[in-house]
């Protein structure tokens, strides 16, 4: 695409010049974000921060796949951060469940999962 690219890492390096992002970041230049995997947005929301601490603008969001936690599209709302997806859990669910591939009651599990992850681990202690 011939597209300048910036690699952003969750916490600055430890070494070197300390940087959390690295690449062709310019001061008030609107960056969009993509990632592979979507689950909580807490690396996402890391990810904005190391962004906009180089002087970018993070606004956009795009992932591949993603959880579809509710939380997660809360966490991006609220910090201003627009998200879309190539597909998701509940896309690839939709699926196995129309071939059958998964017996009724998995099925049931990993929508529990998905609906409330923490609530379905304490119930699995």
């Amino acid at each position: 695409m011939g597209l300048p690219m910036i690699y952003v890492r969750k916490k600055p390096k430890g070494f070197g010049r300390l940087q959390q992002g690295e690449g062709a970041i310019d001061e008030g230049k609107r960056e969009l974000l993509i990632e592979d995997l979507m689950f909580d947005a807490g690396s996402k929301l890391a990810f904005k921060e190391g962004i906009e601490k180089s002087g970018a603008v993070m606004n956009k969001l795009m992932g591949i796949f993603e959880y579809g936690i509710p939380e997660s599209k809360q966490k991006l709302d609220a910090a201003g951060v627009e998200y879309h997806a190539l597909t998701s859990w509940n896309a690839l669910i939709n699926l196995v469940e129309k071939e059958k591939y998964l017996k009724p009651e998995e099925i049931k599990q990993i929508r529990l999962f998905l609906k409330d992850p923490k609530g379905w681990e304490a119930t699995r202690q």
